[in-house]
């Protein structure tokens, strides 16, 4: 390659997009809801990697939470990670179905955890 060529980036696909989209979704989700469950406590968290330590550290090793669910916030870590910073290293269909699910699970165990005098979250 000279120095005057240049590579056509490659375009990802709209189901890619959609895929990219969901994950980040579904990770940033988790976070904020991981994140609001440690705040009730007085502890903030804003860098990605000390909260999956404290998640795996004071929930998980702690008993807490079941090792399933640590997996699951180190499978949508991982996601983010790769759809953020691996631009070559495509989602596919199964991954984003799998990060949906976990991220269900987590948000179940974080509204499980919350005081039970939380006002709930209204429908709309």
């Amino acid at each position: 390659m000279g120095p005057g060529d240049r590579r056509t980036p490659r375009r990802r696909s709209s189901s890619c997009k959609r895929r990219l989209r969901r994950r980040r979704v579904t990770y940033y989700a988790v976070f904020h809801a991981v994140t609001a469950l440690f705040a009730l406590d007085g502890r903030i968290f804003t860098k990605h990697a000390a909260l999956e330590a404290v998640v795996h550290r004071d929930l998980v090793k702690d008993g807490k939470w079941p090792s399933e669910l640590g997996r699951d916030f180190s499978f949508c870590v991982e996601l983010r990670g790769l759809g953020d910073y691996a631009s070559e290293v495509r989602i596919d269909a199964k991954q984003a179905t799998d990060a949906i699910a976990s991220a269900r699970r987590i948000l179940v165990a974080v509204r499980d955890a919350l005081p039970v005098d939380f006002p709930p979250v209204p429908r709309t």
